[in-house]
Order: structure tokens, then sequence, then C-alpha cells
């Protein structure tokens, strides 16, 4: 038996709005942590010029790829630095307001604005998978997606995809974290539906669409076995839940955080 793979989760950055205290967190987790593998469930970038709530004036997407996508560069400059493994990143619907947009105020750009030319996704290795997609097989029984739900009960948007697409599902968008597990006895098969969390900074002016933040700060670490019988590729993660609490502490496999 190999040792475990080590997988690191993270939904909805919405980077320029992270908060920089659960990003500490998530970068030292990560030097300490050293994953062979990371994913990012979507909605890492806000790409508010681009939003619906944008005014259509040209200058808006010329900001979107000046101004914000080289912080989305430098996040996963930084992933990559203390990463050589796969680096997968599944976008959300925040990412999908690129393509949006340009259809309705800049159609003569399609095809010019690319994940390579926003994110560097070439440049640093990233494997990209698109919000509109199906769930994308990951580990085991693990397909990861950004979620198509928002339920107000940590798990039950992860649970609808779970419901709809009948596999396992890892999902961000709904900013709750929750896992709810499913046994189906006669096939010896359980099914699970896990939710990340966010990553945002509730405060900032990204976030000011709603006073009401029910949401659950954190991501997920994950220990990836290769030796299991019951799944079809051999592997079967172990996801730990990692919720960052309102002292900016959390713990990871038994080791303190704090920022």
């Amino acid at each position: 038996m190999s040792e475990p793979l080590k997988w690191m989760i993270g939904s909805d950055f919405h980077i320029p709005y992270e908060n920089p205290r659960y990003m500490k967190i998530w970068w030292d987790v990560m030097d300490w942590f050293r994953p062979d593998v990371i994913d990012i469930n979507g909605d890492l970038s806000d790409d508010c010029p681009v939003s619906r709530f944008a005014k259509g004036k040209p200058d808006e997407t010329l900001n979107a790829v000046v101004t914000y996508a080289p912080l989305v560069q430098k996040f996963f400059e930084t992933c990559r630095d203390k990463c050589d493994g796969q680096i997968y990143y599944h976008t959300g619907n925040h990412e999908a307001r690129h393509d949006a947009y340009i259809d309705s105020n800049a159609p003569a750009y399609r095809g010019l604005i690319t994940p390579e030319l926003l994110w560097k996704t070439d440049t640093y290795g990233i494997e990209l998978s698109y919000y509109n997609n199906l769930p994308v097989h990951r580990f085991g029984d693990i397909h990861c997606h950004h979620g198509l739900y928002v339920s107000k009960d940590g798990g039950m948007s992860a649970k609808k995809m779970v419901d709809e697409f009948g596999v396992s599902v890892m999902s961000g968008h709904s900013h709750r974290q929750g896992i709810i597990q499913q046994k189906y006895e006669l096939r010896n098969e359980t099914l699970r539906a896990i939710e990340l969390g966010h990553m945002t900074d509730v405060t900032s002016p990204g976030m000011n669409y709603t006073t009401h933040h029910p949401w659950n700060a954190g991501f997920a670490v994950g220990w990836i076995e290769d030796n299991c019988s019951f799944t079809k590729d051999g592997y079967y993660p172990h996801i730990e839940l990692v919720t960052i609490n309102e002292d900016f502490e959390c713990y990871v496999a038994g080791k303190r955080f704090s920022a």
C-alpha cells in the first residue's frame, strides 16, 4: 500500500473580496499539508466588472482583464509553487459572467477572452472544467462541481446534486458547509454530499448585496487511498471539512492554525 495522496479543496473565494485572514490560514495549511492535488470548486474570481450589475461600458471588460484577473493569476502561481501535482479548476457561475457579458455587450471579444488570458491556466498547468459541464469524476466516488443549488441547511445543496446525478458530489456555491451520507445497503454503496464553505470577506463591498450571511467559512482536505476494492478506480477519498471559526482559527488533522 502506497502513501495516500493528499488533497486540498476550496471554493468561493470571490477574489478580490476574499478574506485576508482566511487566506492566511489557507496558505499556512497548504505549506504544512503539502497537497499532492488541489481542486478549486468555482467562484475563485468574483468577476464583478462583468456582472449583471455592471453598466455595459467598454472599460468594464478591460478592468476585469487588467485589474482583477492578475489577482487570480497570483493565486494560481502561489498554488503551483506549493504543489507539483494536479491543480483542477471547476469554474463557477461568477466566472461564467465573462461569457454572458461578452455575448450581451461585446460580442466582438468572443474567443479573445480566454482562460489563459484571464487566469494563466496554461502557464500554471491548471486543468479546467466549466460551470455548464456535468460534475467531474475526481477520485473514487467523488465528483466535483461548483454547485447548482442554494439551500439554507449545509449539505442540502450538494444533496440535491447527488439526487439529480446519482453520484457523490463535492460542491461550493452555497457558502455553507456540511456532509450528508446516504447508504444503499443492497448495492453496498454510500453516496456523499459535501459542501465546502466559503473564503470571502462578508464585510466587503462585493458581499453587501445582502445583510444576511448565514455562511460557514472554510475548505476541505482529504487523504486518497488507492487500495479500495469497492470503487471502480480503486481510490477512496477520506474527506475532512475544515471550519474556520469566528476567532479565525481551525484544526486540520489535529493541528491548530490561526490568523
